[in-house]
């Protein structure tokens, strides 16, 4: 079973991380980055057998960590916390937070270029529209393009997580891999009994407004199809992307939110950054003082 776990949160740049740490020596990957294994525990369903999870690793004898990411393992809060610690007794696991207004906007993003979203939707809508919905998207199949406001909510599920894995778990911030990212790397590797040899890096998983819908879906499928391929030749994907945007990418409009949309999240989020300071001695201080 694995040993060492990336388990929240989405658009915090746990794909770079991952497959940093997943080029050292001595640490088995899973063979998809996203397993999604324990996720079935958040809508209150049954798991798949132990043995199709254990099928997605394939360790070599000097393998000693065995790496999973799943950041939104995060807000399956204590069902999958308890879970991930009943198999895996010794296992460590890593947070990772953004502030949860940017956040947001990333998600937002994100799940309009995956075309969960409908490609005219203003941003100030999708969060009127979020907001509306609560908590429901976090534990409701099929409403995870609406978790843009929700999954920013990191009170309400930290708490769990800190009980069940206590020092053995580790909060960081992806403010921290911006301004130093090779002490970031080294911090989260030796948290996970990673020793970190290299810290080459380069962004994943970057949001790109795409022009034709249509292509896109079935450049989507590829990438899904594919996705061992690409953990085995980054570079292979790396050079696919970039012919592929320049093919399909078209100038955004909206890269940045607009100031009232950035005041309307630090209202939003405000009560929850403040619980979050009393459960965390180092949350960013910039975080909701603007």
């Amino acid at each position: 079973m694995p040993n060492a776990f990336i388990v929240g949160v989405p658009k915090s740049g746990t794909t770079t991380v991952f497959s940093a740490l997943s080029a050292q020596p001595g640490v088995c990957p899973s063979q998809t980055k996203e397993a999604h294994f324990f996720d079935p525990l958040k809508f209150g369903e049954p798991l798949p057998p132990l043995s199709e999870y254990e099928a997605l690793f394939a360790p070599r004898p000097e393998d000693t960590v065995l790496l999973e990411a799943t950041p939104g393992y995060f807000h399956g809060g204590a069902a999958i916390a308890e879970k991930i610690r009943e198999i895996s007794p010794e296992g460590r696991v890593a947070i990772i937070l953004r502030e949860p207004g940017a956040r947001a906007f990333s998600w937002y993003r994100f799940q309009r270029t995956r075309l969960k979203l409908d490609q005219g939707l203003s941003f100030e809508e999708y969060i009127s529209k979020c907001e509306a919905l609560g908590l429901e998207p976090e534990s409701t199949r099929g409403e995870g393009a609406w978790t843009g406001l929700s999954g920013g909510l990191y009170a309400t599920w930290l708490p769990e997580w800190q009980r069940v894995f206590g020092d053995d778990l580790l909060v960081m911030f992806s403010d921290e891999f911006r301004e130093a990212p090779d002490k970031a790397l080294r911090r989260i590797g030796a948290h996970l009994r990673i020793d970190v040899a290299q810290t080459e890096t380069d962004d994943k998983n970057v949001s790109v407004d795409i022009s034709n819908p249509r292509l896109q879906k079935v450049a989507l499928k590829i990438n899904n199809a594919g996705e061992r391929l690409w953990r085995r030749f980054p570079g292979l994907k790396r050079r696919l992307m970039g012919a592929y945007y320049k093919l399909n990418a078209k100038k955004a409009q909206d890269k940045r939110m607009s100031p009232e949309a950035r005041e309307r999240l630090d209202r939003y989020f405000a009560d929850s950054i403040d619980e979050l300071r009393m459960l965390l001695p180092n949350v960013p201080e910039k975080w909701g003082t603007r």
